[in-house]
């Protein structure tokens, strides 16, 4: 909506009322959001747009879109037997030369094969969604030439460094067919092992 004020149409929508003397509608559409013109005379600017207010309310409409994303992707919990997958991690897979995320044969064709989409012997990028830190990854789901399956890649420094897994450890993995990646959860810490 937008109001008259001396000839200088001034946009009163919920983004553009978010500044002091707004000037300028900021939505990121490309569709006007009135009937006038939103970019406006600035009487105090000798007839200059406000580029600060509109650089600064751009910034903040877009951080409002990543804090809404994060929000609705933070809401989503699961139950202990919503984790298609579960894994006590190994010393394998938490430290060593071959550091990497193994999944049992069995599982790994009926849960993760048939949703990816590639050639597995190559390795396909997988994305993997942290639900306990809100934060995205990547790694490489591959057959390996033992024909074991697993998670590699960036798993040691994304995963084991920086979430400080260790052997014994339970993780859990959850195929999330609307976001097309894993969900990744750390169940249960293992306070014995050092």
């Amino acid at each position: 909506m937008a109001h008259n004020n001396n000839n200088n149409n001034v946009c009163l929508c919920s983004i553009c009322t978010d500044i002091p003397n707004p000037k300028v509608c900021l939505h990121l559409s490309l569709a006007p959001c009135c009937p006038w013109s939103c970019t406006t005379i600035n009487d105090d600017d000798n007839n200059e747009p406000c580029t600060a207010a509109i650089m600064g309310l751009k910034r903040k409409h877009v951080q409002q879109q990543k804090t809404n994303v994060v929000s609705r992707k933070k809401t989503k919990t699961y139950n202990d037997e919503d984790w298609e997958i579960k894994k006590v991690l190994t010393e394998s897979d938490s430290f060593g030369v071959t550091c990497r995320l193994l999944i049992g044969k069995k599982l790994a064709e009926e849960l993760v094969v048939p949703v990816l989409v590639g050639d597995v012997a190559k390795g396909i990028e997988v994305k993997i969604w942290d639900c306990d830190t809100n934060t995205m990854y990547f790694l490489t789901f591959k057959k390996f030439i033992s024909g074991s399956y697993g998670f590699n890649g960036n798993w040691t420094k994304d995963f084991v460094a920086r979430r400080g897994l260790k052997t014994g450890d339970l993780i859990g993995l959850h195929w999330d067919q609307y976001n097309k990646c894993f969900d990744f959860s750390i169940l249960e810490v293992n306070h014995h092992y050092s």
